[in-house]
């Protein structure tokens, strides 16, 4: 049992650290008795690393399993518990005065047909991302933000052309505004392929920016089993049954970058009815002998579409 009298179980099941503190997740620790689960904080000081507090959730149950993934942001910690009540929760703790507390209990809106909310968790600064990988049969994600110590949705994520069981959402990573998410069971391209997806936040609204498939066709590769991005969009993908040629049954990662981006203000832009400004970026070669050159629209409406018109001119690169 640890210092707080909560009974260990799968210690380390998750991790995050930023700078001298360490976070472990422990989905199957008893807390008062039941197998709810906790979130440990290490920090080190002179080299020597201890445990400053054990966190659990203040309407923590059976089968909770927070922890199951944790994230770290300064001050923050982010915990999923997948299996809170029927569809899963997030939490949010900080820490004031040398002192933690649980200040947000995320969940899914009231009527939401989603479900498996809390399949992953990410936090940056004041924005959380949380995964619901079986939401409406193909899953979602949940991006929340903080003002002045409230929590909102900001929005809900589901790009279109998910297939039936992508488990999008089993993986979120922030930077910014910027965000990867994994759909490892998604079929789009070939059975068991899987995707990971890159989003750009624009004036409070995220718009994928690119759809990322492995090059080698491995069935049941679980592309997109975990991701990591950083700020300027590059992602990282992980596909853990991914067969190589010549090591075999082994994994891999995929490292994908963003092509140069040419500009993004051709003409001002108009919003549509509903007060929606949508965006044109080209990309590509910046070489004015290429002709590897695509124009990409972004910050439209989730299960909306627009029209862009453009021509090429002389000097466009």
């Amino acid at each position: 049992a640890d210092p707080g009298g909560v009974f260990i179980l799968s210690f380390g099941d998750s991790l995050g650290f930023d700078g001298d503190t360490v976070v472990a997740g422990s989905p199957s620790a008893f807390v008062q008795g039941q197998s709810r689960g906790a979130v440990y904080v290490f920090r080190r000081t002179g080299g020597a690393i201890a445990l400053e507090a054990t966190l659990t959730a203040s309407n923590g149950a059976l089968g909770d399993r927070i922890g199951d993934d944790v994230a770290v942001s300064g001050d923050r910690r982010g915990a999923a518990a997948p299996g809170h009540g029927a569809t899963g929760a997030a939490y949010v703790f900080e820490r004031s005065g040398g002192a933690w507390s649980e200040v947000a209990v995320l969940g899914l809106p009231a009527g939401s047909s989603d479900d498996g909310f809390g399949s992953d968790v990410d936090v940056d600064g004041t924005t959380v991302a949380v995964g619901a990988q079986t939401g409406n049969d193909v899953g979602t994600v949940h991006v929340f933000v903080e003002s002045a110590g409230v929590w909102t949705l900001e929005q809900r994520i589901q790009p279109r052309g998910l297939t039936a069981f992508a488990r999008f959402g089993s993986a979120v990573d922030l930077a910014g505004d910027r965000l990867a998410v994994g759909a490892p069971g998604d079929s789009a391209t070939g059975f068991g392929l899987g995707s990971s997806w890159s989003f750009q936040r624009t004036g409070g609204v995220w718009a994928a920016r690119a759809r990322l498939v492995q090059s080698l066709d491995t069935p049941a590769g679980l592309f997109g089993t975990s991701v990591v991005t950083d700020g300027a969009g590059t992602v990282i993908t992980a596909a853990p049954r991914n067969v190589t040629p010549s090591a075999g049954n082994y994994g891999a990662l995929f490292v994908h970058t963003p092509e140069p981006e040419i500009g993004d203000a051709y003409c001002a832009a108009n919003a549509n009815s509903s007060g929606q400004v949508g965006g044109a970026a080209a990309r590509g070669s910046r070489v004015a002998s290429a002709t590897d050159v695509t124009l990409v629209a972004f910050g439209l409406p989730a299960q909306q579409f627009g029209i862009f018109l453009a021509r090429r001119t002389e000097g466009y690169v």
